[in-house]
């Protein structure tokens, strides 16, 4: 009996290694051809592109207590949100504590929105790479923009609202100046 249980145990540690092999993770990258214009989209496209955006924005903002520190991190450009780095970081402590109550209705409601907006009339309107894939780019470079600027963004917002300052706030509010964006010959 313990043969057959180290046999079995075995195999599903072998099916499992292999079922995770290949498995990168969303990309940013749709199934969209890649050397198309984007003034050539049509609406399915643009909901395929919109899709691989917000999959690819979930698999970074990964909980619903990175989703509560991003948008405590933005509440410190409203009215009130603070000139110097104290109060921005009192005003983003504040915020992520309120956010943090409601977490996980936070976080759903926040990927449902997200996820709804790719059916709407104009899918790429709430992605970040909207603007870049309004004149005459290429799909890729329209989706890379979008990953890159998503990535920038984690990297900005990395800190905690106890080390988040008025520099990084003013760097996330400003042109995040990914390559790939730059490529796009936009704006």
């Amino acid at each position: 009996m313990k043969s057959f249980s180290r046999r079995f145990a075995a195999q599903v540690t072998l099916s499992l290694a292999f079922l995770g092999c290949g498995s990168e993770g969303p990309t940013g990258h749709s199934n969209v051809d890649q050397s198309k214009s984007t003034l050539a989209l049509g609406h399915g496209e643009k909901k395929a592109m919109c899709n691989a955006f917000v999959d690819y924005f979930f698999s970074v903002v990964d909980t619903p207590e990175k989703w509560c520190r991003w948008q405590a991190q933005n509440k410190t450009t409203e009215p009130g949100g603070g000139l110097t780095d104290a109060e921005v970081q009192s005003t983003c402590a504040s915020a992520e504590a309120a956010c943090l109550a409601a977490k996980d209705q936070q976080y759903r409601l926040k990927k449902e929105s997200m996820r709804s907006g790719c059916n709407g009339d104009n899918p790429l309107s709430a992605t970040l790479m909207y603007a870049y894939s309004t004149c005459d780019t290429t799909v890729e470079l329209a989706e890379s923009c979008g990953v890159e600027q998503v990535d920038i963004l984690d990297d900005l917002r990395s800190v905690t609202c106890s080390q988040f300052t008025v520099s990084r706030r003013t760097a996330i509010n400003s042109e995040l100046n990914a390559p790939s964006c730059q490529q796009t010959g936009c704006r």
